[in-house]
């Protein structure tokens, strides 16, 4: 009786197979890969991963308030539940002791259902409330998906030359308090966010690193963040005058809801302080057509590199009129689309042919330094305020008023 005993034990499971565990393994694996890179990326307070822009589906996805659960990542728990459910694989083996593999597939079983659950919030999340879709995040929620799967397909019944007793215990693992357990951890993860407060939206700041403001006139160069791209304010589309005594630089798309605020929120401070400050339009489409750092190119940013090479063609034809097309561009809620620009474009200036120059190599360069200049900033989205004399700002501020708090006491600008 004593050399039967643990052949009982080790056989109470038929087992699912070492393909089976190999597959689970490697998914379990995978989704962990995917999760510890979101969190880095969310420990570094950088939302825009490879291969995303800054105002990507997932950097809005990753950025939002759903992106955390009480004060943590999400992709931090995401983390422990895999290890979890690798663990619980490890103690599936049929060497082990039937207490041991009921407590194996009872974790299994249980993480199961909570990964289902939550990736279902996820998904109802990123389709009906944020209307965006992270491409990391589907990915993750596929891989769990995927494990889930698995699992339900691998719960082994009791084996043929199990006794009752034993079967019984095996029946019992899919006992309905698992189930119950997943979904109140579940429930209380959707509560947590949903009344959570959200939080307020903040703007990140820069060091200048090695900012300079040289020379005067003609000869004025300024750089920012790096000394080898050096800006001459009178060669660039400036909205103020050259002679300003604090001129900004401004990386935007003009697609970019967050830019098209920040864009006039800094005209308007411009026009408080005209006689002091200034700006450097410096456009930074987020479009893989004339962007190299990006791979894709969200729908919304389709027309971004034609239209900031029209407004750059436009400068260059009529810098006197550029303003006016600049002012048209960010004036309305939402984004002209490309043929209301053509027709804006041609309105302003009837006799000048845009086609040609928007293959003017000369303009491209433009757009290809503004790219290298913020990569240089170590920015993780745009738009990013640039600025000699003080830290850069990244993201768009609540108001005029927040920019304002920011650049009146540190540039000391006073009066109107």
């Amino acid at each position: 009786m004593a050399s039967n005993g643990p052949t009982q034990h080790r056989k109470c499971f038929r087992s699912p197979g070492i393909l089976w565990t190999a597959c689970l393994l490697a998914v379990l694996i995978a989704a962990g890969c995917v999760s510890i890179y979101l969190l880095q990326i969310a420990l570094l307070g950088n939302h825009t991963p490879a291969g995303c822009g800054p105002d990507s589906g997932c950097a809005k996805v990753l950025a939002s308030r759903w992106s955390v659960v009480g004060g943590v990542p999400v992709s931090a728990p995401a983390i422990g539940v895999y290890l979890s459910m690798l663990c619980g694989t490890l103690l599936t083996r049929q060497q082990l002791s039937l207490a041991v593999q009921q407590f194996g597939w009872s974790t299994l079983i249980m993480l199961a259902v909570l990964i289902t659950l939550t990736s279902g919030w996820f998904l109802v999340l990123q389709h009906f409330v944020l209307q965006e879709v992270c491409t990391y995040c589907m990915a993750a929620h596929g891989l769990n998906l995927t494990a889930a799967g698995l699992i339900f397909l691998g719960v082994p019944g009791p084996a043929k030359d199990s006794d009752p007793e034993t079967g019984q215990v095996v029946l019992l693992l899919g006992k309905p308090s698992l189930w119950a357990l997943a979904a109140l951890v579940c429930g209380l993860l959707i509560l947590s966010q949903v009344f959570s407060s959200p939080p307020r939206a903040r703007i990140l700041r820069l060091p200048p690193g090695d900012s300079r403001d040289d020379g005067s006139g003609q000869d004025r160069r300024l750089s920012w963040f790096t000394p080898s791209i050096q800006i001459a304010p009178r060669d660039e589309p400036l909205i103020g005058s050259p002679q300003a005594a604090h001129i900004l630089g401004f990386l935007f798309d003009y697609y970019c809801p967050h830019c098209r605020q920040a864009h006039q929120q800094l005209a308007a401070a411009q026009r408080k302080h005209a006689n002091q400050l200034a700006f450097v339009l410096l456009p930074v489409p987020l479009d893989s057509k004339c962007n190299p750092t990006l791979n894709v190119t969200q729908l919304p940013f389709k027309n971004s590199c034609e239209t900031a090479l029209l407004a750059l063609a436009l400068w260059q034809a009529d810098p006197l009129i550029f303003p006016i097309f600049d002012s048209w561009l960010i004036g309305q809620d939402t984004a002209p689309g490309i043929d209301e620009v053509r027709a804006k474009a041609n309105e302003l200036v009837p006799d000048f042919s845009f086609r040609p120059h928007l293959l003017d190599p000369s303009l491209k360069d433009r757009v290809l330094r503004n790219i290298q200049l913020y990569e240089a900033s170590g920015a993780p989205k745009i738009p990013v305020i640039c600025g000699t004399e003080i830290d850069g700002i990244v993201g768009g501020p609540a108001g005029l008023d927040e920019l304002l708090q920011i650049l009146e006491p540190e540039l000391k600008l006073n009066g109107t």
